[in-house]
C-alpha cells in the first residue's frame, strides 16, 4: 500500500473514531469520489486525490493535494455541518499510526453545490496532505 493510501486510511479511521463526526455520519466515509460508489449512505464524506494531483517531496514529507466533499440528501445545512466537523478535526493537526504521520490543511475555500440529477447538496474544498513514513 502506498503512503498516500495509508494516509487516507488513517484519515478515515480517525474520522470514524471522532465523536462529533461519527454523530453526524456514523462510518459513512468513502475514499474515492462519490460517483464511483455504489449506493452510498447519506450524509457522508468523500475524500479523493485531485485527479491532476501534484506530488512534491520535501524534508522527508510527501505533499499531495486532495478533495474533501461532504454530502447530504436533505439540506445545505447538514452538508455544511458535516464539512465543519471534518475541518474542526483535521485542519492543521497532526495524526499518526504505526506506519505513517500526516498533517492536513484546508487550502481552498469551500464551495456549496446542488446536483439536480442526484438531488444531493454538498460542500467541497481542496486540501493539502503532508505525509511521511514512521
Amino acid at each position: 500500500m502506498s503512503i498516500e493510501d495509508s494516509s487516507l486510511n488513517l484519515i478515515r479511521q480517525t474520522a470514524i473514531a471522532d465523536t462529533a463526526i461519527a454523530a453526524l455520519i456514523e462510518s459513512n466515509i468513502y475514499l474515492s469520489e462519490l460517483p464511483s460508489i455504489t449506493s452510498p449512505n447519506y450524509p457522508c464524506i468523500s475524500i479523493d486525490y485531485d485527479s491532476g494531483r501534484k506530488i512534491m517531496h520535501q524534508q522527508g514529507f510527501k505533499f499531495v493535494e486532495l478533495f474533501v466533499w461532504s454530502y447530504s440528501s436533505s439540506s445545505y445545512r447538514e452538508a455544511k455541518n458535516v464539512y465543519d466537523a471534518f475541518v474542526d478535526k483535521f485542519h492543521d493537526d497532526r495524526f499518526f499510526d504505526t506506519n505513517v504521520n500526516i498533517v492536513m490543511r484546508e487550502s481552498g475555500i469551500p464551495s456549496k453545490h446542488y446536483d439536480k440529477d442526484s438531488g444531493l447538496y454538498f460542500y467541497v474544498s481542496n486540501w493539502k496532505l503532508a505525509c511521511s513514513t514512521r
